[in-house]
């Protein structure tokens, strides 16, 4: 059972035990804050007063790192899932500055990387930090 799973599954009981209402959900998106990027988008999985508070947080949503050595030029469904994640995200963190760190790319030709440039041409007045 990986971390994040039993992470959501103590959050679930917690909001099922007692009060119906559970925590407020300022302090649930103080919890989610501390979680690595990719628990994000199952917390907003959880239930429907977890996705309007965590999509509602953007907060939650402004560090993305990718780290694939294996991520091959050819793998365009891979490339596909990369961008369309970075993009949920760039959306979700709209309009805080956007951490990003991508460890796959190296030495890939342009058109891995064809896809993210528009994508982070469009929202390059947002990014704090970019490491490719």
């Amino acid at each position: 059972m990986s971390p994040e799973y039993r992470f959501i599954r103590k959050s679930q009981l917690l909001l099922s035990e007692g009060n119906k209402e559970g925590l407020p959900p300022e302090l649930w998106v103080r919890i989610w804050i501390n979680l690595d990027w990719r628990s994000v988008p199952a917390v907003s999985r959880v239930c429907r007063g977890w996705r309007k508070w965590s999509l509602s947080s953007p907060e939650l949503w402004t560090e993305f790192e990718y780290n694939d050595d294996h991520l091959r030029a050819d793998d365009y469904i891979r490339i596909s899932a990369l961008v369309k994640g970075l993009d949920i995200f760039l959306q979700r963190s709209d309009p805080l500055p956007f951490s990003l760190d991508l460890f796959a790319l190296k030495g890939h030709s342009t058109i891995v990387t064809s896809g993210l440039q528009s994508l982070l041409c469009f929202n390059r007045h947002r990014i704090r930090k970019l490491v490719i």
